[in-house]
């Protein structure tokens, strides 16, 4: 039941009988006691009160953006509160897409964690007695290419070196020690050799993440947009609007292309970090064709 004319209070608070503050607790006293004037007997008592302390907090500004000319204080009001019940509906809509994004797809993620650790073999710590720890330092290219060079010449085996070039910007510390102690290199020289080949590589491996990261955020908007229809449906109560539904499908359709798009690049290997058959060939003296021979025969051996 109304028990007070809304309009009253903007009346006494442009004469200057309340002061801004009080005009606000008044409003918000014929709010709280008419609720149902503003349809807000839809919703919950954890809702109204959410709107009420959204109207306590910004309710100098709402007042402040009154304009006379365009009407009464009344109608401002209903406006307002209209606006605030939608904001909090898609807030909450938003974090229950969120909250569902996590849980949903947090076994995947798991998943990939666990694979990538049950992947990895244990190996014991070493003390720094056991093994000096190797500290990178920038080493010259030539020396890269005469240390290079003089592996292909000497040995037999230049399968090994070539698949580890080609996969360098992979290869752990384990790897770079049994390769030095195959080819007899320092394993110092090795480890920069390597570093110097991931180096090179950066530059990709910086375009890999960018692409990596639209890919993951056109995934999480798909979900997103997947959500917010499944709460359409659900809720004819709040969300009986075509309009909306139409631009959430449109939404929806644009982010799913976008990852189908970037996850088709990422596995038909657009930007692969490593280095090209004709620069290993270059460091190590040989022609591209044999490069690419040895490649080949690897490729045979495993398959």
């Amino acid at each position: 039941m109304v028990t007070l004319n809304v309009n009253d209070i903007m009346a006494q608070l442009t004469k200057g009988e309340i002061s801004m503050k009080d005009a606000v607790e008044k409003t918000c006293n014929f709010i709280c006691k008419n609720y149902r004037v503003f349809g807000l007997e839809k919703y919950d008592e954890d809702f109204r009160s959410e709107i009420l302390l959204i109207f306590l907090e910004k309710g100098q500004q709402f007042l402040e953006n009154y304009r006379p000319e365009l009407g009464d204080y009344f109608g401002y009001l209903c406006m307002v509160i209209k606006s605030q019940v939608q904001t909090h509906i898609r807030s909450i809509a938003k974090k229950k897409v969120r909250e569902s994004f996590v849980i949903q797809n947090a076994p995947i993620y798991v998943e990939e964690k666990e694979h990538i650790y049950s992947s990895a073999a244990f190996t014991p710590v070493k003390t720094t007695e056991e093994k000096r720890k190797l500290v990178y330092t920038p080493i010259p290219q030539e020396v890269v290419r005469q240390t290079l060079t003089r592996i292909a010449k000497e040995n037999k085996n230049k399968k090994l070196i070539i698949i580890a070039l080609k996969t360098s910007f992979y290869l752990t510390d384990e790897h770079i020690s049994r390769i030095s102690s195959f080819y007899k290199v320092k394993e110092e020289i090795m480890q920069q050799i390597f570093q110097f080949f991931k180096n090179l590589l950066l530059e990709k491996a910086d375009r890999k993440n960018r692409l990596q990261e639209r890919r993951n955020i056109a995934f999480f908007h798909q979900k997103n947009y997947e959500k917010r229809l499944e709460l359409v449906h659900a809720s004819e109560k709040h969300y009986n609007n075509e309009a909306l539904m139409d631009e959430l499908e449109q939404m929806l359709n644009k982010h799913h292309k976008s990852w189908l798009s970037l996850t088709k690049k990422l596995e038909s290997g657009c930007v692969m970090l490593r280095p090209t058959n004709k620069m290993i060939a270059d460091y190590l003296g040989l022609c591209e064709r044999q490069v690419q021979y040895y490649i080949n025969r690897f490729r045979d051996e495993v398959e």
